[in-house]
């Protein structure tokens, strides 16, 4: 038997509607509400429950088709830290949503649980990831679903945040999941800014800043 196309982190060159299917994660992990986000190739963005969000990205990577999946999760997918080995803030965030407290934390473990699932299933096509940074308390998980899918499909390049300026002063950058083929590669950072979520709540086109 064959082995299982790879999961792989993805290059700020594949962020750009039409390459491969999109699935676009507003990450949430409680067990009372439907916490998550998603919005689905072009389907209208939904609230998940964490479980079923989980279900619902396998069974998208189970489609038997050339065409790649590519996941952009609203969680950490790295980790950086400081020359005295402490964890350190990235550069684009600020201290309250820093990977390492609050939210942020919850949402890496919520991420890496996804991840962890979706390496051990029998999957049928590659998976690619990337990672958004949306610090926008209160706002709805499905609006901000489809915000970032908004800045997808505009390719507005000045919300991507390739690897090497994720934390440029750090010693070290790492991963924050573990895969069966694990190359150490990071995943890019789509950005969402307030502007954006509002621009998506009112109907008008996302405007770069």
């Amino acid at each position: 038997m064959g082995s299982k196309p790879p999961i792989i982190a993805g290059e700020c060159g594949d962020i750009k509607w039409g390459s491969g299917d999109w699935i676009i994660v507003d990450m949430g992990f409680a067990n009372t509400k439907k916490s998550c986000g998603a919005a689905i190739g072009s389907t209208k963005a939904q609230r998940f429950w964490f479980g079923d969000l989980v279900k619902k990205v396998i069974e998208e990577a189970q489609k038997n088709t050339h065409e790649e999946l590519n996941l952009l999760l609203e969680a950490p997918l790295s980790m950086a830290f400081d020359h005295q080995k402490n964890p350190m803030r990235r550069s684009f965030e600020d201290l309250d949503h820093a990977w390492y407290r609050n939210s942020g934390a919850a949402m890496m473990l919520a991420a890496i649980r996804l991840i962890d699932r979706l390496d051990s299933t029998d999957r049928k096509r590659e998976v690619r990831l990337f990672e958004a940074y949306a610090p926008l308390k209160d706002a709805d998980h499905a609006r901000v679903a489809a915000a970032l899918r908004e800045v997808v499909k505009q390719r507005i390049q000045e919300r991507f945040v390739k690897p090497s300026d994720i934390a440029p002063e750090a010693k070290c950058l790492l991963p924050a999941y573990r895969l069966t083929n694990e190359d150490g590669k990071i995943p890019p950072v789509v950005l969402l800014l307030w502007s954006d979520y509002r621009s998506r709540a009112t109907g008008s086109a996302v405007r770069p800043t």
